[in-house]
């Protein structure tokens, strides 16, 4: 098409060099703003994973007390209940098991800090269980509380509380399980107790 031909409507006129530069330029930012984009969204999304998790064990040994989320804790008791196995419904080979803490708390405002509350078993290899909740094992007592239950009354420093949770886990590790404690301020440090061998 010569100069002085007039252009036919609709017709595309070939990009000029500015309007190429601009385009190389486009294409270039997408290179930057694209990752930029998608780390600002899954920024959240991120710090959320990386803090719900419990990613580092502060070891316990066996009697002691270590102070974790404003409670001072105490292991009184990991205990295998034979007993319970067949009117619970589980198959021979697996046993349930109740883990008794104390929990001396040492500030105020637990039922915030402690939501989600954890509590769980971990065995040598690495392998986690984690609690029935309200369809584990009746309480030992009238004042015992789960770890989530603990946090639905007010408690001022120096109240002492027993927390348990029970589990089902196979006969052959109950004797070799560690009780862990995790809770929402304190992650990803999370405690896990030492049993005497």
């Amino acid at each position: 098409m010569s100069a002085a031909e007039p252009v036919a409507p609709g017709s595309l006129l070939p990009p000029g060099d500015a309007e190429r530069r601009w385009r190389r330029r486009s294409l270039w930012s997408l290179l930057v703003l694209l990752p930029l984009s998608m780390a600002a969204l899954w920024h959240g999304d991120f710090q959320d994973f990386a803090t719900g998790r419990d990613w580092f064990a502060t070891e316990v040994d066996s009697g002691e007390t270590m102070r974790f989320g404003g409670v001072d804790w105490r292991l009184d008791a990991v205990e295998a209940v034979p007993e319970r196995a067949g009117r619970m419904g589980l198959p021979p080979q697996a046993v349930p098991v109740r883990v008794r803490f104390t929990a001396t708390v040492l500030e105020s405002g637990i039922n915030d800090s402690w939501l989600p509350c954890r509590i769980g078993l971990v065995d040598p290899a690495g392998r986690r269980w984690a609690s029935l909740g309200f369809l584990g094992l009746p309480s030992s007592g009238d004042a015992v509380k789960s770890c989530g239950g603990a946090t639905q009354d007010p408690h001022q420093p120096g109240d002492v509380l027993t927390i348990e949770e029970s589990f089902v886990v196979p006969k052959e590790l109950a004797g070799t399980v560690e009780p862990t404690v995790s809770i929402r301020s304190e992650r990803p440090w999370y405690l896990r107790f030492r049993r005497t061998p």
